[in-house]
């Protein structure tokens, strides 16, 4: 799993969290601080299946056990953007991962014919 946290100077405090290579590995805690998303845009244009975007409001999370806090699905071979403006805010901190299935259960990877499903957080500091 590939994931890069980006900012700049003049975002006021706004950050980048990009995963190339989402899945049933659990990016716990990304960024390392309560954070708010503000936009999730879920690349699965080169899968075969939907998908469904998991992420808790946790330090750590694991997979098959940790009810998520929020659930995004995707459509195969779609990109689905979801716009918060107000934010939801990960009060402890935030961790996420992909599976096929929509049960907390899951365990399964996203199907996907070539690459991997990517996803991009748009997130602040809370």
């Amino acid at each position: 799993m590939a994931v890069t946290i980006t900012s700049w100077p003049q975002s006021l405090g706004y950050r980048i969290i990009h995963d190339d290579s989402a899945g049933t590995t659990v990016t716990s805690n990304a960024g390392g601080v309560p954070l708010r998303i503000h936009s999730i845009i879920i690349d699965n244009t080169t899968g075969t299946d939907e998908c469904f975007l998991k992420i808790s409001d946790t330090v750590l999370a694991t997979i098959g056990s940790t009810e998520p806090t929020w659930l995004f699905i995707c459509a195969s071979g779609k990109t689905a953007t979801y716009h918060v403006p107000e934010g939801l805010a990960c009060n402890t901190g935030l961790s996420f991962w992909t599976t096929r299935e929509e049960a907390t259960s899951d365990q399964t990877a996203p199907a996907v014919s070539t690459g991997k499903v990517k996803i991009t957080l748009l997130v602040s500091a809370l």
